[in-house]
């Protein structure tokens, strides 16, 4: 299918779940502002997917961040994502993992963006990441990923990544969850969001996490 209709799709899927889950829209789709208005509607925080430069040959996507552009170029590709994204709250990297490595590059995009106070969610591509240290040191707030839900995509996979989530989430008093729009990753969290709830575990948006461990 186009990219609008698999982001319609994605976010359609996202709404049937019954959480304060949060949306990252990658700012090329050609659906972007309508996903995004569908998703604030039912109250979720919108994020905004922000393509950036991978070690390996993987494509980012139009209009990735890339360590050899010139500040000038990226500053426009970080402002041109940010606005394709109406009402977005911050933004995460899609891919990244050489991009989140440069902290020149990361100042240079970040500080473009800085006026707007965005939350950072640096999704941990490489755990060289410079991302949220770059971020932090801007003023910027900041979460990290803790876990990637589905890097397989498996009921049984995903379904052991939720529970090593609520661990982590009851160790460390937090735990910030990263999936993507795979029918798998969907339909995983239905029976478990309510169980976890049942056990005394919070869902909360990613700015009320980042509020909280502000204060």
């Amino acid at each position: 299918g186009s990219r609008q209709g698999r982001a319609e799709a994605a976010a359609a899927g996202l709404a049937e779940l019954h959480g304060p889950l949060t949306l990252a829209i990658v700012p090329y789709a050609d659906g972007a502002a309508s996903t995004a208005r569908l998703a604030q509607s039912e109250g979720r925080d919108v994020l905004v997917h922000v393509p950036m430069e991978p070690l390996g040959l993987d494509d980012p996507g139009p209009h990735a961040l890339r360590v050899d552009l010139s500040d000038a170029d990226l500053r426009a590709r970080i402002r041109w994502a940010m606005a394709r994204v109406p009402g977005a709250i911050g933004l995460n990297n899609h891919m990244g993992s050489r991009f989140t490595r440069d902290p020149r590059a990361l100042r240079i995009a970040l500080g473009a963006i800085v006026e707007g106070a965005p939350l950072f969610v640096d999704s941990m591509t490489t755990a060289d990441s410079r991302g949220s240290a770059v971020a932090e040191g801007l003023g910027l707030p900041v979460l990290r990923r803790d876990i990637f839900l589905d890097h397989v995509i498996e009921a049984d996979a995903i379904r052991a990544q939720l529970v090593a989530a609520e661990a982590l989430a009851r160790s460390q008093g937090h735990a910030v969850l990263i999936g993507h729009p795979h029918a798998a990753t969907l339909e995983a969290p239905e029976s478990w969001i309510d169980e976890a709830r049942e056990a005394g575990v919070a869902f909360v948006r990613v700015t009320t996490l980042s509020a909280q461990l502000a204060r």
